[in-house]
């Protein structure tokens, strides 16, 4: 699936997302969808894996951020989740990436109208705090979406305290690097902690040289997005993405 490289309204979205997700969306300046966004949101939020590669800056965290607080809404509803259980996991390689995507979510967050169950985001990296605090601050907050780095969601999720059989997705982002060799053992790890029966979403700038690891990740029949316009392709990265050191 490669979608037109333009940009799209909620309003014409095929699958509708929450009201109050769509009225934060507006609050925070972003008026419509990115091309990854209005293919990726309708399939995740619903029934398919998806594996999407699309260059950075064209929207993927919100690609896949919706989603998630669309199936925690649906699951809020349904049935409060009891202590010691989550509904979604997001991965990122690294605990930049990791807070990037905390920071995100909490915007988003933070516009939670009065009437919508309170959903809460938990990050777990290492050095902010130990994993004995992280479980304390876990059963104690009961945040329902967890994002964190590798190592330390396997040491999270490896305590009798914490309960994985909600988990409804699963979020891999810069997937390339956590299937890679120096990932791989732990992205599997983390795998094998959550229930078979669950959507996945593999998010990279470059995943095509995966290949089969992708099928580690426990996918059944994935969707595959692709973004490559002439606006956001025509060089390996943006103009305005810096490198420093």
């Amino acid at each position: 699936m490669k979608p037109e490289a333009t940009s799209v309204s909620w309003e014409s979205l095929s699958y509708k997302i929450q009201p109050w997700i769509h009225d934060a969306m507006i609050s925070l300046g972003f008026t419509s969808m990115t091309p990854v966004q209005a293919s990726t949101i309708p399939l995740l939020s619903q029934h398919k894996d998806v594996v999407v590669e699309a260059v950075t800056g064209s929207g993927k965290t919100l690609a896949y951020i919706i989603p998630v607080l669309e199936k925690i809404t649906k699951l809020l509803e349904e049935n409060e989740l009891k202590k010691g259980h989550f509904g979604a996991l997001i991965v990122a390689p690294t605990r930049e990436l990791a807070d990037q995507i905390d920071t995100v979510m909490n915007s988003i967050l933070e516009l939670q109208p009065e009437n919508v169950k309170n959903i809460k985001s938990q990050r777990l990296v290492g050095s902010i705090q130990s994993v004995r605090e992280d479980l304390s601050t876990f059963l104690l907050e009961k945040p329902q979406i967890l994002i964190g780095t590798p190592g330390r969601v396997i040491d999270f999720l490896s305590n009798n305290s914490v309960k994985t059989s909600k988990c409804e997705i699963l979020i891999l982002d810069e997937a390339d690097k956590l299937l890679d060799i120096g990932f791989i053992n732990d992205t599997q790890s983390i795998v094998r902690f959550l229930p078979s029966q669950r959507r996945t979403g593999l998010f990279s700038a470059t995943i095509s040289g995966a290949g089969n690891e992708i099928f580690k990740t426990g996918m059944t029949n994935p969707v595959k997005v692709t973004v490559k316009s002439s606006s956001l392709a025509a060089a390996a990265a943006p103009q305005s993405l810096n490198l420093s050191y």
